[in-house]
């Protein structure tokens, strides 16, 4: 959010070149900040309702891909629905089928972006998406606040331990995990966000491989085709 601010001085020299109006910059700085506010509160409940960073990550990816293709599936759906021949075209059920896309369509930041992109843009700053994403994020941090004492009541309970090579890398990382003594951001950023030794491990051993397969496989070609 604030690199987001701090670019809006910036995007009002747009407005000079011509071609985008001042409605169009504040209404693409509303509703990405909107998006932005409804995806940290995702976060924050996926956190919360998960014991584990990574299937916290997973879910909100999750939610992220139901965000940007509702739509889509709905008319899918409703479109294979009706043309096996289990739904009326114009019934009630197909209606609200529409309907639903409709709104997950105009909810999206994709579309109002989109929307607000085109030449002639006269819409208001705050529209529907902007209101729909702010509702969305109330309620997901609602759902957190109360939820909180009972999704973490069982906080103190010790994890199975997991199997498995990966589980195993992480494990033998954590053994061989050094103190952090100086350099302490470059630390953790080595061991906690760059998988430290294991997964480095890991890469050489990928990267080098792709390497070798795609030198072998030019030297395949240069020797059945020459240099020329």
């Amino acid at each position: 959010m604030p690199l987001l601010l701090v670019q809006f001085p910036f995007t009002l020299l747009a407005i000079t070149l011509g071609g985008v109006t001042l409605g169009q910059v504040l209404a693409a700085y509303f509703s990405l900040a909107a998006y932005m506010i409804l995806l940290a509160n995702v976060g924050l409940l996926c956190s919360v309702a998960c014991r584990r960073g990574g299937t916290a990550s997973s879910v909100t990816l999750i939610f992220l891909i139901a965000y940007f293709f509702a739509a889509a599936g709905i008319r899918g759906v409703s479109f294979g629905l009706v043309h096996g021949g289990l739904l009326a075209g114009n019934g009630a059920i197909a209606g609200a089928l529409d309907r639903a896309a409709d709104w997950f369509q105009a909810a999206s930041v994709a579309d109002r972006v989109d929307d607000i992109m085109q030449t002639g843009f006269a819409g208001r700053p705050v529209g529907f998406q902007v209101i729909a994403s702010l509702a969305g994020a109330l309620l997901f941090f609602g759902i957190a606040w109360a939820g909180f004492d009972r999704f973490t009541r069982a906080s103190n309970v010790v994890a199975q331990r997991s199997t498995g090579l990966l589980a195993w890398l992480i494990r033998f990382g954590q053994r061989h995990r050094t103190r952090p003594g100086t350099h302490l951001m470059a630390w953790k950023e080595f061991h906690f966000v760059a998988g430290g030794m294991p997964v480095q491990f890991v890469k050489f051993l990928f990267y080098g491989l792709l390497t070798a397969t795609i030198f072998s496989v030019d030297f395949a070609v240069i020797s059945k085709n020459g240099f020329g």
